[in-house]
Parts: C-alpha cells; sequence; structure tokens
C-alpha cells in the first residue's frame, strides 16, 4: 500500500479557545499544522500544547503577511 505524506493544514485562531482543540485532534491524526493567530483573543499558552505546530503571528487580513505564510509552507 502507498503511503500519503501528512497533510499539511493551516488553521487561522488555532490559540483560540476552539481553534486550539481542532489543532490537538489534526496532530493525533498525524497532520502537520501551521497557525495564523495574531492573539487578539487567543492564548500563546495554547501553543505548548501543539507541538510540532508552526506558529506565524499574523493578522489573517493582512495579505502580505498571509502571503509569507503561504510561500514558506507551500
Amino acid at each position: 500500500m502507498l503511503k500519503r505524506a501528512p497533510k499539511r493544514i493551516l488553521v487561522t485562531g488555532g490559540c483560540g479557545s476552539i481553534g486550539h482543540v481542532l489543532c490537538k485532534q489534526l496532530i493525533e491524526n498525524g497532520c502537520n499544522i501551521v497557525i495564523a493567530d495574531d492573539l487578539s483573543v487567543g492564548k500563546e499558552e495554547f501553543l505548548e500544547e501543539l507541538a510540532g505546530a508552526k506558529f506565524y503571528k499574523r493578522d489573517v487580513s493582512d495579505y502580505s503577511a498571509m502571503e509569507e505564510v503561504f510561500s514558506e509552507n507551500s
């Protein structure tokens, strides 16, 4: 059987209450997680529970800031 490469998933708001739970489940299922969060509501402490996740402190409405996230993770 062919092995598939792990999926890389961008989660916006991954440091929020719902976002970090989603990220934990995705990591448990073998996904590579990229988080973009401006921490206006989210908590940076949640990153401690998300070993291996790549984090960018970014406002997702800032096109040029998000362009960097996409170019580094495509």
